[in-house]
């Protein structure tokens, strides 16, 4: 096989940026406030524990 067939094709970036609705920015938004929280807790958890 020629080397161009065993490689990964790589995708053609988009000729516009990426836009995300409001509402799929809500969701990341909390569920980035969730993580946040919950590495909170379990550091202070971990600092409890030591």
């Amino acid at each position: 096989m020629s080397k161009s067939k065993d490689q990964m094709r790589l995708l053609e970036a988009p000729d516009q940026r990426w836009h995300l609705d409001s509402e799929t920015r809500e969701v990341g938004r909390r569920g980035l406030e969730q993580a946040r929280r919950a590495l909170a807790l379990a550091r202070a958890a971990n600092n409890k524990a030591a």
